[in-house]
């Protein structure tokens, strides 16, 4: 799996990112940044079955960040990455566009793991049902964007 892991800051988050999902072989190209014009140009360029945002500090402009990362990124399923005292930064990310969110202190390896499984093979689900018709919805093979509802 091919991950951006994108943050606000330079925290603990890549590190345990790390721990969880690139050191058991889970992760295969692990990409860092804390750059958000990077991140779009990186997401516009190379394919990532993931993004993987993760909010260290209350900061400001989080629903324009992840509708930017979003709209870059096409149908790359969004997870959020938190502490638990940031949870209503969160909300105000999945209403931007991100999938889901996954608390840090609460998360485990196998709970990242899963939720990153079930949001990929929903999305290759999808691209799935208009591949074998041949046609394909807007945003998919032409690279325009519209959106997914991965719920």
């Amino acid at each position: 799996m091919k991950i951006l892991i994108v943050g606000d800051t330079d925290s603990t988050y890549h590190q345990w990112i790390k721990e969880q999902l690139i050191q058991p072989g889970y992760c295969t190209l692990p990409v860092r940044t804390t750059n958000l014009v990077e991140a779009k140009m990186m997401l516009r360029s190379i394919y990532f079955d993931a993004i993987v945002y993760c909010i260290s500090d209350s900061s400001e402009k989080v629903k324009e960040k992840v509708s930017e990362l979003k709209q870059a990124g096409m149908k790359t399923p969004f997870v959020i990455l938190t502490d638990a005292s940031h949870v209503p930064i969160a909300e105000v990310a999945l209403k931007a566009g991100a999938d889901t969110y996954v608390i840090k202190e609460a998360a485990h390896a196998k709970f990242m793991k899963e939720c990153l499984d079930v949001l990929v093979s929903k999305k290759l689900d999808y691209l799935k049902r208009f591949s074998a018709s041949g046609i394909f919805p807007q945003g998919t093979a032409d690279g325009t964007n519209t959106t997914i509802s991965y719920a």
